[in-house]
């Protein structure tokens, strides 16, 4: 399931070596293409799927998982290294970075930041690290529709759901969620009044929930849309410590307490 959710990550060649301080892996097979040295975040991937079922299960507890993430939001230069390998990049902007730590260590933020900035490098870079699924609200289908493309060109396993599609393009996106087959799904907000739809987000594995355009979500934005206000049902079903993004490129300061309300206590 790692290797069909994250495709980038793995190539074919012989004698895959890492530093002194990382893994090794002599033998033939697939390697790593994102092993972190000194201990920061990963075990080489091929690594952690070869250890014994005792010492897996303990890597794969939610303790760990968040520990690993913890250290990878102080290690900006680490995280460089991924997002290089990832998505081309050579360093995140500094408003960016401080969006990604604070989505790495579980928290919930409200971002504010102009079009054409690179909100969704916030939420896309965290979410190929989280061992779940990233659920991104947005109502600009036309985005939504290019960015999956853009992400599946990376090898990046990502699909949407919205009206455009069809009945069985949709379904087959639900049924790719629900079995940990993706990293990433945009879908219309209009679909938390889809009973289907409702149902199927219970039994997913949620790692992060975002809401695009959130302005939509609040009485007092330019925009708002009551339908837009369902999504917070969801964020109120969710663990206190399952990170939440909200984001919009223009918000009344009104504007912004209200989606800081609806999103719950502690929100940065």
């Amino acid at each position: 399931e790692l290797k069909q959710a994250l495709p980038f990550a793995y190539e074919e060649r012989d004698g895959c070596k890492g530093d002194s301080q990382g893994i090794e892996k002599q033998k033939t097979g697939s390697c790593n293409r994102l092993e972190i040295s000194n201990g920061c975040l990963f075990l080489a991937i091929d690594s952690f799927l070869h250890l014994g079922t005792h010492k897996r299960k303990e890597l794969e507890g939610k303790n760990m998982v968040k520990q690993q993430l913890f250290e990878l939001s102080n290690n900006r230069f680490e995280a460089e290294k991924l997002l290089k390998q990832a998505f081309g990049f050579n360093n995140f902007y500094d408003e960016q970075w401080r969006a990604i730590q604070c989505l790495l260590r579980g928290e919930r933020i409200l971002l504010i930041e102009r079009t054409g900035f690179g909100k969704s490098l916030c939420y896309q870079f965290p979410a190929i690290l989280f061992d779940g699924l990233t659920i991104i609200f947005s109502p600009l289908v036309a985005l939504m529709r290019d960015q999956v493309k853009s992400l599946n060109q990376k090898g990046i396993n990502a699909r949407c759901i919205n009206y455009e599609q069809s009945k069985e393009e949709n379904e087959e996106a639900i049924k790719l969620a629900l079995s940990g087959k993706l990293k990433i799904l945009y879908i219309a907000p209009e679909r938390q009044e889809n009973t289907e739809w409702l149902e199927s987000v219970k039994e997913m594995k949620l790692s992060m929930v975002v809401i695009d355009e959130a302005h939509t979500i609040s009485v007092w934005g330019h925009d708002f849309r009551p339908a837009f206000k369902r999504i917070i049902n969801l964020v109120k079903l969710l663990p206190i410590d399952t990170p939440v993004l909200a984001t919009t490129a223009t918000a009344t300061l009104r504007t912004q307490k209200d989606i800081e309300a609806q999103m719950g206590t502690g929100v940065k």
